[in-house]
């Protein structure tokens, strides 16, 4: 019998000590969650000469302790540039006429903690001279768009490489 008043008062300190503290915070104490954050970055070259093929670049860096998962990353192709190749292997849709362009699509992306991921994507310069490629690729989650990069490139004359 003398465990019983031994335990209601363990227990009935407990309670005074717990509300105690709420009123002295000011309420429950909330848990901490992480911040969650990405960085998108294109990455191409700055000049380049009729003919020649350019290569761009996406990389995508999860920079917290979060998981990601489902994201999609959607690159524009520059206009009187010809889509020649993507890794890892995405969905192309290239534009059609003289002026080519299109889309480049990578779906179901999943980041793990502080990872790293880069994507590629070669076109064919076709057009003339003195003018720039716009790149444009854009991160996706849930159909929201999140961020946007672009590279523009200067077309210059010259022999291809």
């Amino acid at each position: 019998m003398k465990a019983v008043p031994i335990l209601l008062t363990l227990v009935f300190a407990c309670s005074i000590s717990s509300a105690v503290a709420s009123d002295v915070l000011g309420g429950p104490t909330p848990v901490p969650t992480p911040e969650c954050s990405l960085k998108f970055e294109k990455i191409g070259s700055k000049e380049i000469k009729v003919g020649s093929f350019a290569t761009y670049f996406v990389r995508l860096e999860n920079t917290s302790a979060c998981y990601f998962d489902d994201l999609k990353i959607v690159d524009q192709l520059p206009d009187r540039a010809k889509f020649d190749f993507a890794y890892p292997e995405a969905k192309v849709e290239e534009g059609a006429g003289p002026d080519f362009g299109g889309e480049v699509k990578w779906k179901h992306i999943d980041l793990e903690p502080y990872e790293t991921l880069y994507f590629e994507i070669r076109v064919h310069v076709v057009g003339p001279p003195d003018r720039k490629l716009i790149n444009k690729a854009c991160l996706f989650k849930d159909g929201e768009k999140l961020e946007c990069d672009s590279v523009r490139t200067k077309v210059v004359e010259g022999e291809a490489e």
